[in-house]
């Protein structure tokens, strides 16, 4: 039991604080901090980093890491040290015996969101990390806009093909009956 100074009075604070959410993408950052720390029953053992992006509108935003490399269940321990393996690569640090190894070491993560459910609001997941040799981040679009984007320009391509098979169409109606002193004109008419 611990006593506090003085009476809390919660209703004069500001409820729960949680983390906001960035966009889907790709991002400078770092980890900064790391700790080991026992699992809720208390058999296994997982390891807890902080990644913080370092550049961009969502600079300082944290994203959290959490791998069970000691844990009863074999598949949880070696979805973690794949992702260890691939956090390490990304640091460009091929082994490592502290966490703190991989700290301060600049490289990107692949952010992507998690939706919300019945026991946790939305939130972020990083899907993948990359050494910084692998081209630049994506800050200022989500992984939606730019699909959004991609569509609409195959959407102005099949308009513009459509609209130039209709002209080849209309041209090959309105031309003349060929005469003997006249070939008709060969046109890239191949029909897929």
């Amino acid at each position: 039991m611990a006593k506090l100074p003085s009476v809390f009075n919660a209703e004069k604070h500001s409820g729960r604080m949680g983390f906001n959410v960035i966009p889907a993408g790709k991002y400078k950052s770092r980890i900064v901090k790391s700790e080991m720390k026992k699992t809720k029953d208390g058999t296994g053992t997982i390891l807890v980093m902080q990644e913080k992006v370092v550049e961009g509108q969502h600079k300082g935003s944290i994203l959290f890491i959490r791998l069970n490399l000691v844990n009863k269940n074999d598949q949880a321990v070696q979805i973690a040290q794949n992702e260890l393996a691939t956090i390490c690569d990304a640091c460009k640090k091929p082994a490592v015996k502290d966490s703190e190894e991989l700290h301060g070491i600049d490289h990107y993560i692949e952010v992507g969101i998690k939706p919300a459910d019945d026991n946790y609001p939305e939130s972020n997941v990083i899907k993948n990390y990359l050494p910084l040799s692998k081209g630049k981040p994506t800050l200022s679009k989500s992984d939606d806009e730019e699909n959004e984007e991609e569509n609409e320009e195959v959407e102005e391509s099949e308009e513009n093909d459509e609209s130039s098979e209709e002209n080849e169409e209309e041209e090959q109606q309105e031309e003349p009956e060929p005469t003997p002193a006249r070939r008709k004109p060969i046109f890239g008419g191949r029909k897929k």
